[in-house]
């Protein structure tokens, strides 16, 4: 069996490594068993993307190959059924499953090889989080607290979203841990980590109250530890002496002499003004491409609306609809404007041909910010998803 060419990529394991992936859209799935044998045979994930509002997919066609599936993504909006075929999974090695709603209960608890897990915890998802063998687990949204106990040795832990859950789940396991991610908490205690004794890494992103730095202290193999837009009440100098450390738009800002000795020590750190006097919305000119640049950088004052947006951490692209937000009602006012987007993950990036464009945009933008009011940004966001 020839597979199509067109669709092999590749993916990362939550171990850093790349696999080979055999990609279908979810309307133009590959049913012919020998072809999907094939793939899985070439050591290929099985995955599925895209989707519509009120489409199905049904897990169905895994019926013949499910028992030599190791790996397997569903990425779709879609409603999915038939999903019971998972059960009998026996090979699974990893598994994404972001989907749209899902019927059924899933027994993944007892799948024997699975080990990395990637997914919004629910109902039918939750009997993965007592599997012994996981060692990686992602997650987007907060966890509900009746499944808040990992059983197996998890390694890797990372955790989009979910604002109002400032606890860490309960690791049965937790001298496993190695590295941590968490992005968008409303708070992050690292006292949480005292029993990680093998943790290696620790990343926490748009986090308004950071407490308890003094653990870090006690964590005697940390090598790396990195502060994205976040903020402390305590002193960001209790830090103890970690090899690589990144201190990206923090407050308050740590002192100079302290600053440059650790830049001299090979840490990144911040050398300007504090995160918390930066502006969040700031306009500049590409003098190369002769446009002008609406910016956001920061996004904590979009957390709250993007929790309720779509229970997520608030990144540029949540800045980009934002601003898609506010061009619409500008729009809807008469103004002509043309944005060109450019906007990832660390950074919303919206471009102009001409200033007054730009500043009309900033400016607006700004008085929404200045209230804040999370059910005001909501309408905004929404807005933008609708006109891009």
């Amino acid at each position: 069996m020839t597979l199509n060419a067109e669709r092999i990529g590749s993916w990362m394991r939550m171990d850093g490594s790349e696999s080979p992936s055999y990609v279908m859209s979810y309307d133009s799935i590959v049913e012919d068993p020998d072809e999907l044998l094939a793939a899985i045979e070439a050591g290929m994930q099985i995955s599925i993307y895209g989707g519509k509002s009120g489409a199905v997919t049904s897990l169905a066609f895994l019926e013949p190959v499910i028992g030599g599936v190791r790996d397997l993504r569903i990425g779709t909006i879609n409603r999915i059924v038939d999903v019971d075929v998972l059960n009998r999974a026996q090979s699974l090695r990893s598994l994404t499953f972001a989907t749209g709603p899902c019927d059924g209960v899933l027994r993944l608890g007892d799948l024997p090889f699975l080990e990395e897990l990637r997914v919004t915890v629910t109902r039918t998802l939750s009997s993965a989080l007592r599997n012994p063998n996981l060692r990686y687990l992602s997650v987007e949204g907060a966890i509900p607290k009746s499944f808040s106990r990992i059983s197996g040795p998890i390694e890797v832990f990372v955790q989009e979203g979910g604002r109002g859950q400032e606890k860490l789940p309960s690791f049965e396991q937790p001298a496993m841990m190695r590295s941590i991610t968490r992005m968008g908490p409303g708070q992050f205690d690292i006292s949480q980590l005292g029993e990680m004794r093998s943790l290696k890494e620790l990343t926490v992103t748009a986090c308004p109250n950071i407490v308890g730095i003094k653990t870090l202290k006690t964590l005697p193999g940390l090598q790396s530890a990195a502060f994205k837009g976040c903020e402390t009440r305590e002193k960001w100098e209790d830090l103890p002496d970690i090899p690589c450390v990144m201190l990206s738009d923090v407050s308050p800002m740590p002192d100079r002499d302290f600053l440059e000795r650790k830049k001299a020590a090979g840490w990144l750190v911040a050398d300007g003004e504090s995160g918390s006097e930066q502006e969040d919305i700031f306009v500049d000119e590409d003098e190369e491409e002769g446009s002008f640049g609406v910016f956001m950088g920061r996004f904590n004052a979009l957390a709250g609306a993007v929790e309720i947006y779509d229970d997520s951490a608030p990144t540029g692209v949540h800045g980009e609809l934002f601003l898609q937000g506010v061009i619409a009602e500008l729009r809807a006012q008469g103004v002509k404007l043309d944005p060109e987007a450019d906007s990832e993950g660390g950074l919303t990036a919206l471009y102009f041909p001409e200033r007054s464009q730009a500043e009309q945009v900033a400016d607006r933008a700004r008085e929404v910010l200045e209230d804040a009011n999370p059910g005001v940004l909501v309408a905004y966001l929404r807005r933008g998803a609708l006109a891009a």
